[in-house]
């Protein structure tokens, strides 16, 4: 592509300086940092954008790779903007800027997409995204329409590279579109603004240096780290805070989400996990799970378990503890350290402890899970996964997708084949669990939906919807105490909202009502019920309560639980208005 840049160098140059920059990047000008940084001019052709921020008192690098064009950049603005470092080098390479740290707080991508295939595309987001600082923000601008001379263009859909940008943990900040300014009116101009989150701690880039960057032979590392990231959303009741800096998890919690999350892709797929032929083969008694009549729905808090069943799930705990101590929680150490190093590497510290089995049934509560052992997290690491999980877990899945895909190349499987294997939680499950307790609740006595008082005069799907206290589509939960009978009205118009503390009250009476009448369907049919255990596990508990026992204490940490949603997902709420 750069021999026909350098080949009409001259013309490309003088089409390009008629437009003003202010005006060609309005779009997206307002997220310029207001003071001095680093910027990278990808693509720079005529310089016209590096001088433009050049002016601005920015520390501008710029890259092109067409010699001709380049050479004329700086013939006409080497005097002006003698700071520009001019480089030639071209997407995906990067040749020049191998030796460079994360240190640009703006690179600019404009009208270069397009002149990339999709995988040169993967390739240089991956790459310019290791050159941004935290915070630091990517402006791409796509070409749609076709090309109107000799340049190859590929085609590109916004779509697709927000798509791209998820699997980089990068946030889309700004979206735009706008008609050509050379007035051509094939060509659509679309304009995609990216940033690198930054929590202030150092946590979310590690964390990305671990996801995208880090030597991995196997998909461990990252199951690990969507282990964490599950357990800090859905199960941060479980969390003790022992040692300074530090969250403790029960080592029991993480092997069970780790047997939970392994399940699909490996025990009702057949995905591997590591390359062809080097399959451990210390998995057999995770292996063994289904022979003993134990499938994915029974990996959850609260569960009980009997005889052979019981020891099975023992069995595939305790191996999966040991695997995760052995080999991703070894290996994911601090960037530039090894296990080698005298000083311990390691960003999750481990111990294990030896399993003595409780008289009666195994019930996965916090006594039996903190019984296999703990398992340690960095405070900065643990608040980063709480409150940026939307943006570390689409990267998670992006990575551990494509190594699955590399490792199953002999039995190639569709994405999203992949997408369900690894999905969490399936909104279905709650229908299929909470609508028989409603059939039983309906024939003792009458059932009103929870935030509109309205009854329910039958449990199906026309007459009462099963509605998450929490959405389902920002915080995943099937647990008893977020599923709520609802008239199926009320529901629609609540869909993904947050509840208001308003709401909340007024609704309380029939909470706990509800309440009451699952864990007595439940006694009655099996004495006893996993409500606690799953509320003690998922829901936050306040200073000085270690557990719950009581309706009103739940009740209380869901309001909890509704502020931190609302805080940290910024969530619309709603409040059911009489219709």
């Amino acid at each position: 592509m750069e021999d026909i840049y350098n080949s009409k160098a001259s013309e490309y140059v003088a089409q390009y300086m008629k437009l003003e920059p202010a005006q060609v990047h309005a779009s997206w000008s307002s997220c310029l940092p207001d003071t001095s940084c680093r910027v990278l001019d990808v693509g720079t052709g005529s310089g016209r954008d590096a001088h433009w921020l050049a002016q601005m008192g920015h520390e501008v690098t710029a890259m092109d790779p067409a010699k001709e064009m380049l050479a004329l950049a700086i013939k006409h603005y080497g005097v002006e903007s003698p700071g520009i470092d001019w480089r030639v080098d071209k997407l995906p390479e990067l040749n020049t800027f191998k030796e460079e740290k994360a240190e640009y707080q703006l690179i600019l991508v404009s009208a270069v997409w397009m002149h990339l295939t999709p995988d040169q595309q993967k390739r240089s987001l991956r790459k310019l995204t290791n050159l941004l600082r935290p915070g630091g923000i990517i402006v791409i601008t796509l070409r749609e329409g076709p090309s109107l001379d000799q340049r190859v263009m590929h085609r590109v859909c916004a779509e697709e590279l927000k798509g791209l940008a998820r699997g980089n943990a990068l946030e889309i900040l700004h979206q735009t579109s706008a008609a050509d300014s050379m007035g051509r009116p094939e060509v659509t101009w679309h304009t995609l603004v990216l940033r690198l989150p930054d929590d202030g701690t150092g946590a979310l880039p590690l964390l990305r240096h671990i996801i995208v960057n880090d030597n991995k032979t196997a998909t461990y590392k990252l199951v690990l780290l969507k282990v964490l990231v599950r357990i800090a959303n859905n199960a941060a009741g479980a969390a003790r805070r022992v040692n300074p800096g530090q969250v403790t998890v029960p080592f029991g919690l993480v092997a069970l989400y780790w047997v939970k999350l392994l399940y699909r892709p490996v025990l009702e797929r057949g995905m591997l996990q590591l390359p062809k032929g080097k399959e451990l083969k210390n998995q057999q008694h995770l292996r063994a799970l289904p022979g003993h009549d134990i499938h994915f729905d029974d990996l959850k808090t609260g569960q009980r378990f009997d005889g052979h069943r019981a020891k099975a799930l023992v069995d595939a705990l305790r191996e999966a503890r040991n695997l995760i101590a052995k080999m991703p929680a070894n290996y994911i150490t601090f960037p530039g350290m090894s296990t080698r190093d005298p000083v311990a590497p390691q960003i999750f510290l481990t111990t294990s402890q030896a399993y003595s089995p409780r008289k009666g049934p195994l019930l996965l509560d916090e006594v039996f899970l903190f019984s296999l052992g703990t398992f340690n997290i960095p405070m900065h690491i643990w608040d980063a996964m709480t409150r940026y999980a939307c943006w570390i877990e689409p990267a998670i899945d992006h990575e551990w997708i494509i190594l699955m895909q590399t490792f199953n190349k002999t039995e190639p499987k569709s994405l999203d084949e992949y997408n369900e294997a690894i999905e969490w939680l399936d909104i279905r499950r709650a229908q299929q669990r909470l609508r028989p307790i409603l059939n039983r609740v309906l024939e003792k006595k009458p059932v009103h939906c929870v935030w509109s008082g309205r009854r329910i005069s039958k449990s199906t799907e026309e007459n009462a919807a099963i509605d998450h206290l929490f959405p389902f589509a920002h915080w995943p939960n099937n647990d008893l105490w977020n599923l709520f009978p609802a008239n199926p009205t009320v529901n629609g118009s609540k869909l993904a909202k947050l509840v208001t503390s308003a709401q909340l009250q007024k609704s309380a009476e029939r909470i706990l009502t509800w309440w009451d009448d699952v864990l007595s369907v439940q006694q009655e049919e099996s004495g006893s019920s996993p409500f606690f255990p799953e509320a003690n596990t998922s829901l936050p508990h306040p200073a000085q309560l270690s557990s719950f026992d009581s309706f009103h204490q739940v009740f209380s940490a869901i309001d909890r639980q509704r502020v931190r949603l609302k805080t940290y997902q910024q969530l619309p709420e709603w409040e059911y208005n009489g219709k």
